[in-house]
């Protein structure tokens, strides 16, 4: 690792004041005087040379450290400030270091959560599941219908929940794992965080609604042709809607609104690991959601997932002009004027290249 400028102070550094090797990367030995943080090409940092006395403190990174007590054991152990502070600025820089206080501030945020999950089919489980899992506060399963076969394995429902209400087996499966998730409805007055609309190719569009008018967030978890979809994730008022989504589908295909009304409500299906893997992506995409640390991928835009052919594909979503949701108009960006001779000799160009731009052509795929 090359050595990042060294600042005359911790205290006047990006170093966090309490900080700690970031979540899930290994720190291991490379030789006597080389350590390694993390496995994954582009990630990992390894760095030798380390002084001999330095040694031990680095090996205690495992744990949270402060960090100007850090610095200043080096300092009793004969390492100069400067490269002590350099050190740890270099690695907080490279992402193997981070402040100590987000696992703890995560922790909050996620307990604090409420999450109600709609349904009607495995998937609506299997995301409660991994939401309470993963430390949600509140997780209310509202999925309708009864467990059927296709539904067990998924979301920790199991043989003898088949022919129960999905909604009471589901439940009980997230109170089973014992980390005391809120499983009951919300009180008078408290909105959910995010509702998840599960299985459902279409949301009903009557439910769609309603989560508008109340400024409810929501994302959809389903499948479809044996592959996973995930999103948009719809901030109300703050990001492309689901009607956009309808919109510019229904202009892309004439037929498309006939063949949504025979979807609306109606679950799709996939093998059984194709299922588990969607409701995983689902219930990751509401953590970063919940976490607030970075913007989530599903945010205007549909993830794709085959698990077959390990292929994850972004198609992203912008407003629709059409769309009584208004948030083209609040994000449009004013035209340039330009004479009116010129308007008319390029506008064919102009009307494919903004087609091209605002419809969800495009795609990012993930490998």
């Amino acid at each position: 690792m090359s050595s990042p400028p060294a600042p005359d102070q911790v205290a006047a550094s990006p170093v966090p004041a309490r900080l700690v090797t970031a979540p899930h990367r290994a720190l291991l030995t490379r030789g006597p005087d080389g350590r390694q943080f993390g496995l994954s090409p582009g990630r990992s940092v390894a760095v030798e040379g380390l002084p001999a006395q330095v040694l031990p403190l680095v090996d205690r990174l495992r744990a949270p450290a402060v960090a100007v007590e850090w610095v200043a054991e080096a300092t009793e152990r004969g390492v100069p400030p400067e490269y002590a502070a350099a050190l740890l600025g270099g690695l907080v820089e490279r992402g193997v270091l981070v402040d100590a206080e987000i696992g703890p501030r995560t922790a909050a945020r996620r307990a604090a959560a409420r999450v109600r999950v709609c349904g009607e089919g495995p998937l609506a489980a299997g995301v409660a599941l991994g939401l309470a899992r993963a430390g949600i506060g509140a997780v209310e399963v509202a999925a309708r219908g009864h467990v059927e076969s296709a539904d067990v394995g998924c979301g920790g429902l199991r043989s003898a929940d088949i022919g129960r209400p999905r909604s009471v087996a589901a439940t009980e499966a997230v109170e089973r794992l014992g980390l005391g998730t809120n499983t009951g409805p919300a009180p008078s007055g408290r909105r959910p965080d995010l509702v998840v609309l599960t299985d459902a190719v279409v949301p009903d569009p009557a439910v769609v609604a309603a989560l508008r008018a109340e400024g409810v967030d929501h994302l959809p978890v389903f499948v479809r042709d044996g592959a996973g979809v995930v999103g948009p994730l719809v901030l109300v008022e703050r990001s492309p809607c689901l009607g956009c989504v309808e919109r510019w589908r229904a202009q892309r295909d004439p037929a498309w609104p006939r063949i949504a009304a025979q979807l609306a409500g109606r679950s799709g299906s996939a093998e059984p690991e194709a299922v588990v893997a969607s409701a995983a992506l689902g219930a990751a995409q509401v953590l970063v959601l919940v976490d607030g640390r970075v913007r989530p991928p599903s945010l205007g835009a549909s993830l794709e997932l085959d698990p077959h052919t390990a292929r994850l594909v972004r198609r992203p979503w912008t407003a629709h002009p059409g769309c009584p949701c208004g948030w083209a108009r609040r994000t449009a960006v004013p035209r340039p004027r330009v004479p009116r001779a010129a308007n008319r000799a390029r506008a064919t160009g102009e009307m494919r290249r903004t087609r091209c731009a605002v419809a969800p052509e495009g795609e990012t795929i993930m490998e």
